[in-house]
């Protein structure tokens, strides 16, 4: 428990060597705590670096995507039109059966290669957006 001093009081030596012991672990906690900073200082800005490239590639991968999905949709549009426009013009049972086979074959392979495209996209966007952070990471573990 620490108690004011008076003025006047004596001190003795014993008590001014506690102060002075005090006041110099303070100034070395000090010291220690401002380096600390410094260094997580560092570090947070490393990591708003990283956080900033990772958005980036993010959005461009959700631009590449989204234009992706709009491009499938008008093509899966235009190729329903001419699907219908096909059936309509045909005068046979067999033939309507034929149209529509090879439609729904088109319309498969087609799905299946912008779904494929699409998955790749979202495989390199996962290893993208890790990447910034690797560096932190490999000198985190070197710092411990």
């Amino acid at each position: 428990m620490l108690t004011p001093i008076r003025i006047g009081s004596t001190v003795s030596v014993a008590a001014l060597r506690t102060i002075t012991v005090n006041s110099s672990a303070c100034w070395i906690a000090a010291a220690s705590w401002s380096r600390i900073c410094a260094a997580e200082s560092s570090t947070t800005k490393s990591n708003i670096e990283a956080t900033t490239k990772a958005f980036e590639v993010l959005s461009k991968t959700a631009k590449e995507v989204a234009t992706e999905i709009a491009e499938y949709s008008k093509t899966s549009y235009e190729n329903g039109s001419k699907a219908a426009e096909k059936l309509f013009g045909v005068k046979s049972l067999d033939k309507a059966i034929e149209v529509q086979s090879e439609y729904a074959k088109s319309m498969f392979e087609d799905f299946t290669a912008r779904t494929t495209k699409i998955g790749q996209l979202y495989a390199d966007l996962g290893k993208e957006v890790f990447k910034p952070f690797a560096a932190n990471m490999s000198k985190a573990a070197a710092a411990k």
